[in-house]
């Protein structure tokens, strides 16, 4: 069998979209998805919708950050568009309130995490979200 080296094309990597209005966090985030395999894409909250329909990510990992209500904006925004409305949303969040984590999942999302998440943690999320088994620790 041919090595990935050798083959006339690359298989797709599956694409993460990290939406954030704290660039530290997504370059956190992304460099070590990065590191796993994953493409990664990075928005803020104001053009994540926007890229969501233009670039389809196979998942959308949303920082539910400050203000709390434009992140929950962008996943509904997901949730209602007929082009991403099937992308599984992993929400990262320092809120621990179950009412926010009931808010989260009316929004859409399919997980929520609780910050500090450990990055094997957070890979192990996306994996479950995209219906892939999870890469040993």
């Amino acid at each position: 069998m041919p090595s990935s080296d050798e083959l006339p094309f690359r298989p797709r990597r599956l694409c993460v979209l990290i939406v954030s209005n704290h660039p530290e966090t997504s370059e956190m985030y992304a460099t070590f998805l990065s590191s796993k395999g994953f493409e990664v894409a990075t928005a803020t909250y104001a053009d994540a919708a926007n890229h969501g329909r233009d670039f389809p990510p196979d998942v959308l990992a949303a920082d539910l950050g400050v203000p709390l209500d434009a992140a929950f904006s962008v996943c509904r925004q997901f949730k209602e568009h007929p082009s991403t409305r099937d992308i599984p949303i992993v929400a990262l969040t320092g809120y621990v309130s179950e009412r926010i984590h009931a808010a989260a999942a009316l929004a859409g999302c399919g997980r929520v995490l609780v910050k500090p998440v450990a990055p094997h943690e957070f890979v192990k999320a996306i994996c479950l979200a995209l219906g892939l088994s999870t890469p040993s620790e």
